[in-house]
């Protein structure tokens, strides 16, 4: 019997070949779909200034009227010759990337450019010699045919001012032009401008953070009117560390945990506690504090991902888990194993790394478990505003000199304070006490009174040693919105010896 040949198992002979090239025009439409936000767009482009050695960048919103004719990115790095400038402006460069470069694909220049506007210019200069080329609709139309610019037509934009960058032997320019997916706000184009602004400064200075804090890169922003002087109206981009806090909330952290990845070798991960509460640039970035949990991986000290677990845990944005990040410095020799998504702004891990690093520990054995336990119980031990809380003093069911003592200490030290009432009332079940944290109140079951005073006579303020004590014992948990294990552990053992100590008294 003749055994069938199965194409799920072989790859079956050919009968012949024939080149079928994509439709230019409908492959351009979806490349430009892939979805560049703005900010990755020109992180970008970043890239390839800093790849060309540039130590300035300067980015230029260009407007005319309540039109926004043009955006640019200008650097002073080493240039391109007429061939380098062409090789750029493929789809899928063949340039090789050294093993530092911040390039992967070889698309970002062109993908990033075209996901904002439908023409992208690039003039270039190198030892005084400039080009330019120029991607437009139709050409890419016409079978991928790429402009070659006249040089007298462009050298004036490379000889205009750029915020004083040196452009006299070399530099480089990238100009979006038709630019159509930027949504104009219904307050118009300049504060849309402002806006974009803003969030610029924030993501680059947040990528590019270790480039900017040891100067190896100045980065500013600016806008201009066109055909009008420029105007030094321009915005320094800013470091923004995710770590870079000068206190941190435990001494075990940060600390080091090592994982190892089988057949492909150890990666390093450092774990960072951010301290609660804190209203620092450095902890609310540019997103709500649950997302910027998680892994910051880097790549050749290019911020790639901001947060996010990769599959770690299955809610990648628990509230509890906000104090917990994790910066990863990716190897050069993991480069292939390690992949990125077009735009660069996250990592897909391979599938030993999620196991890897739940069996990493750190040199103190400390496990990765224990280190987001750790940063979990931190979390919700400590209430959004217990950092600035009001010293307490018990008020309510108490004798009023009492209360006066306490008002008069804090007023004397300068300070406010946060009155506590504490008041006799019917609990329905056998607890001795339940904490009201939102109304500053603490409830005493009035059962336990009549065992407690014994013969004599129930007032208002009686046993005020007793509600003393209670209220010292309570009083750190009255700043808490959310009471952990461990918390609901030393309440119920405070009640079980009230509780004991009750009995005892009767009998």
């Amino acid at each position: 019997m003749q055994k069938h040949k199965n194409i799920f198992s072989q790859r079956l002979p050919a009968k012949g070949t024939k080149q079928i090239a994509p439709d230019s025009a409908r492959l351009a439409g979806a490349l430009r779909a892939i979805g560049y936000k703005f900010e990755h767009a020109v992180a970008d482009l970043v890239d390839n200034s800093i790849n060309a050695g540039a130590k300035n960048i300067v980015i230029r919103f260009i407007t005319e009227g309540e039109t926004l004719l043009a955006f640019a990115i200008c650097d002073d790095g080493r240039g391109m010759d007429d061939d380098t400038i062409s090789e750029a402006m493929r789809f899928g460069s063949k340039d090789e990337y050294e093993p530092d470069s911040l390039g992967k694909y070889g698309m970002g220049l062109k993908l990033a450019s075209m996901s904002h506007a439908k023409v992208l210019t690039l003039v270039s200069r190198k030892a005084g010699v400039s080009e330019g080329r120029r991607w437009t609709p139709e050409g890419i139309a016409n079978d991928w045919s790429v402009d070659f610019l006249v040089e007298e037509d462009f050298e004036s934009t490379l000889d205009d001012t750029w915020q004083n960058l040196d452009l006299a032997d070399s530099g480089t320019i990238v100009i979006w032009k038709e630019i159509d997916r930027l949504k104009i706000s219904s307050k118009g184009l300049h504060p849309t401008i402002r806006n974009l602004k803003k969030r610029l400064a924030k993501h680059l200075g947040l990528t590019f953070h270790r480039f900017i804090e040891d100067d190896r890169l100045k980065i500013v922003i600016d806008d201009r009117e066109n055909g009008e002087p420029e105007k030094e109206n321009y915005a320094n981009v800013d470091s923004l560390n995710p770590f870079g806090f000068s206190q941190w909330p435990s001494s075990d952290y940060p600390r080091y945990f090592n994982a190892t990845l089988p057949e492909l070798g150890k990666l390093t991960l450092r774990a960072h506690i951010c301290p609660p509460n804190s209203k620092a640039k450095e902890y609310k970035l540019i997103g709500n504090a649950a997302a910027l949990q998680g892994f910051y991986f880097y790549r050749n000290d290019r911020l790639i991902q901001t947060g996010g677990w990769n599959a770690l845990v299955d809610a990648e944005a628990e509230p509890h888990g906000s104090l917990a990040r994790v910066s990863i410095d990716l190897p050069p020799k993991m480069d292939g194993d390690f992949g990125l998504n077009v735009q660069k702004s996250a990592v897909i891990t391979p599938q030993s790394f999620i196991s890897s690093v739940r069996e990493s520990d750190s040199p103190q054995g400390i496990t990765f478990a224990d280190f987001r336990n750790a940063a979990d119980e931190i979390y919700r031990n400590t209430d959004d505003s217990a950092a600035h809380i009001a010293p307490m003093i018990p008020s309510g069911d108490i004798p009023p000199d009492l209360t006066k003592l306490a008002e008069r200490w804090f007023k004397e030290k300068g300070g406010k304070y946060r009155r506590i009432k504490l008041v006799w009332s019917d609990l329905d079940g056998p607890e001795v006490f339940e904490i009201q944290s939102d109304k500053n109140t603490i409830l005493l079951n009035e059962r336990y009174r009549k065992t407690i005073l014994g013969p004599r006579r129930r007032s208002k303020q009686d046993l005020p040693l007793l509600k003393t004590a209670i209220f010292l014992l309570l009083k750190d948990f009255l700043i808490k919105k959310r009471l952990s294990k461990k918390d609901k552990e030393q309440l119920a053992a405070v009640e079980g010896l009230i509780r004991a100590a009750a009995k005892l008294s009767k009998g």
